[in-house]
């Protein structure tokens, strides 16, 4: 399905305008009036010659339609002035009526739209809707709604009286005007503020625009806008309370089923969307109709429309909460086209469907039989990549929290590169959303203890790393039990050992901490041995006993209702309805919603083949401890040391530097044998860079950076 055919599926078509009779020059003096320049028509507005005005006003409209230059001509002319004045009531029908076909298209141009208002042209066009003339009427509807496209002109409207003059309008019987009507409002709701939303509700006309939608389900076009104003309307509170008790939820169901165009049914699924955010409204959906789960799962799996498809996965992962979903799930045989998706080219759609794995792996069995397939490891660690965003790679780490707990498919992540990946990921302190989810995972491979010696050194770099950068209790849980874990490799124990001075302080301070949970209770206690251990490697470095490691508690995130849908007349989908949650740490309470879905869609970048690469292109270390670099960063009269595994990257080097400094980095140079600073740009001089190290007995090179201090507090940095 093409996306043309259905993007304006929240809007009014964008071209909205008057078509003018054919035969405009079919008189001599409409010849004449067609050959005048802007000035002179603006002056004919100004005669009292009633029908040089007409044709004046209506030559005007044409040429707003066809001339891309016109509304500026008319504006320094005064031609909008003129026009609205002959909307006034002294002015005979057919005059009023010529003005407005003249506006409508003026109203095209978004300044000419400020200058109809700064001349009166709202407040008139309002005063024309309780006209005893349809057609009128019906015209004055047509040029709202093309000034309504403007944010600030809604606003405008609310104040002028607009919602008192839609109850008349809803009353209308004439079948001409009522797709103007529709129009009017979801122009008047789209990209709203909020206090549009609820003054419409208040002013009790969301019972009329419902009963619109029940009554003229069969107009495909006028369904289509009342529907694309209702999505709107349930973002708000109080309006979405009222819609529940009009039995909308029925109604939405059922549509669903019914529903035979694609702008309808993808306006349909995303109400059931927000409907289901709600964990009481979402079991009330799957209760009132029995086959929901059902249609959203043939939508997921047979609907050629991407767009469509994405609704439909975001729905079911909000419903997944729900036992009752998760059962029709395997009934249907639905788990592998599900997982399928999570290689789906387009990222907000693969992202949608990790989130409803994450949510159908609270099941310990679906959990069991998601991880069996071979691709969902590969593809999990693909969605972490740095060419995703990062409510992507968020939401892949939460699916991977969940099935990290079986070691069967712990072995088919550490296959595929996952574990290289996970230890990149686990030193993005900037992001603490997902640093904290990365630490849970490299947790779950320590407790198996199936991690390749050759890749230990850097785990234990990246867990030790994490203690000394992040201030979270429940990283530091990881962390510690982690570095437990991994003790009984001997490759462990020196990196340890080495750092041990580093960590003491904060690992010992937890001996007087005062645990309020379970898992704070079992940090604690191991903190207070590996305290010891430390200790005594100080001074000479020996082994402990490394015991049964607890597996981390579960986090989970709060259901969050879906955003507010992209302005109703730019040809494009809304985007995803997920908002960013705060990382609060491990929680308590049933799986639910994941974070968001991003706007844009970014290419995602493939894994490579070989087993011994890491996720992102970097070899792995062969075996033994991992090489380190000291590096001497200057910054300045600012002097830090730092130690950096030689396998870094470029990318990865900036990322590191700017957290330790705090800043962004704009460049960074290194000096050579020579004396030379050389800069660091890409994998060549990472290599030069390789090869002057081997050069230096201390393996200790200085690197210069340029750069700018972070302005914003908690400013994400990409990975």
């Amino acid at each position: 399905m093409a996306l043309a055919m259905i993007a304006p599926v929240l809007s009014v078509p964008k071209d909205t305008h008057m078509e003018y009779p054919a035969n405009k020059n079919s008189n001599t003096l409409a010849q004449k009036i067609g050959s005048l320049t802007y000035g002179q028509l603006i002056m004919l507005l100004a005669t009292d010659k009633h029908e040089y005005q007409r044709l004046a006003a209506k030559e005007i409209g044409v040429r707003s339609y066809s001339d891309p230059e016109a509304p500026e001509h008319i504006y320094q002319e005064g031609g909008i002035t003129q026009l609205v004045d002959l909307l006034g009531e002294d002015h005979s029908l057919m005059l009023q009526f010529s003005a407005i076909q003249a506006l409508i298209n003026v109203a095209l141009d978004e300044q000419s739209r400020v200058d109809i208002v700064e001349a009166g042209g709202l407040k008139r066009l309002l005063e024309l809707l309780e006209s005893e003339n349809q057609d009128l009427v019906r015209h004055a509807t047509w040029c709202l709604v093309n000034l309504l496209r403007s944010r600030n002109m809604k606003d405008m409207a609310r104040e002028e009286g607009v919602m008192g003059k839609l109850g008349r309008l809803f009353k209308t019987n004439a079948q001409e005007t009522r797709p103007y009507v529709a129009m009017l409002v979801c122009n008047l709701l789209d990209d709203a503020p909020r206090q549009n939303l609820i003054a419409f509700q208040k002013a009790g006309l969301l019972v009329p625009l419902f009963t619109w939608l029940v009554k003229f389900k069969s107009d495909r076009e006028l369904c289509r806008l009342v529907l694309a104003s209702i999505y709107h309307l349930i973002n708000e509170k109080e309006c979405l309370e009222q819609f529940q008790s009009l039995r909308g939820l029925q109604v939405i169901t059922k549509m669903l089923s019914v529903s035979d165009t694609p702008e309808n049914l993808y306006i349909i699924t995303k109400i059931i969307q927000i409907l289901s955010s709600d964990e009481d409204r979402g079991s009330a959906l799957i209760r009132n109709s029995p086959t929901l789960v059902q249609t959203l799962i043939s939508l997921l799996r047979h609907h050629p429309c991407v767009f469509i498809k994405l609704a439909a996965t975001e729905s079911l992962s909000n419903l997944a909460v729900h036992r009752e979903c998760r059962s029709t799930v395997v009934k249907e045989n639905s788990l592998r086209p599900v997982c399928d998706l999570l290689v789906h080219d387009f990222e907000d759609l693969a992202r949608a469907s990790a989130a409803l794995v994450n949510n159908l792996c609270a099941d310990s069995a679906i959990c069991l039989t998601i991880g069996s397939f071979p691709h969902v490891a590969r593809a999990l660690v693909r969605l972490t990549l740095p060419a995703n965003s990062t409510p992507t790679q968020q939401t892949a780490l939460s699916c991977l929290t969940y099935l990290l707990r079986n070691a069967d498919f712990g072995r088919a992540f550490l296959v595929v590169g996952g574990v290289e990946r996970l230890g990149r990921l686990a030193r993005m302190h900037h992001n603490p959303v997902v640093h904290q989810s990365a630490m849970t995972c490299v947790l779950l491979m320590s407790a198996h203890h199936i991690i390749v010696p050759s890749l230990v050194p850097d785990i234990v770099a990246a867990a030790i790393e994490a203690i000394v950068n992040s201030s979270e209790t429940y990283v530091h849980y990881c962390s510690v039990l982690s570095l437990v874990a991994l003790l009984e490799h001997p490759n462990a124990e020196e990196g340890v050992s080495l750092r041990a001075e580093k960590i003491l302080g904060k690992v010992g301070a937890y001996s007087e901490y005062s645990a309020k949970t379970e898992w704070e209770e079992v940090l604690c206690e191991v903190a207070a041995d590996l305290a010891s251990f430390l200790r005594h490697a100080v001074a000479s470095p020996v082994s402990l006993p490394v015991g049964q490691v607890a597996v981390p508690p579960q986090q989970v995130g709060e259901p969050v209702a879906p955003a507010i849908a992209d302005t109703a007349v730019v040809e494009e989908f809304p985007p995803s309805a997920f908002a960013d949650a705060d990382p609060a740490g491990p929680a308590e309470g049933s799986m639910s919603v994941l974070p968001p879905l991003a706007k844009d869609v970014a290419e995602v970048r493939g894994l490579g083949d070989s087993i011994d690469g890491s996720a992102d292109g970097h070899a792995s270390p062969a075996s033994g401890s991992i090489v380190k670099w000291t590096l001497k960063c200057i910054m300045g009269k600012t002097v830090k040391m730092m130690r950096v595994p030689s396998s870094i990257s470029v990318e990865e080097l900036n990322t590191m530097i700017g957290a330790k400094f705090g800043m962004d980095v704009d460049s960074l140079k290194f000096k050579d044998d020579d004396g030379d600073l050389v800069s660091l740009e890409g994998a060549d001089d990472m290599e030069f860079m390789a090869e002057c190290f081997d050069l230096k007995p201390k393996r200790k090179l200085e690197v210069y950076i340029e750069g700018k201090e972070v302005v914003a507090a908690g400013a994400a940095v990409p990975p």
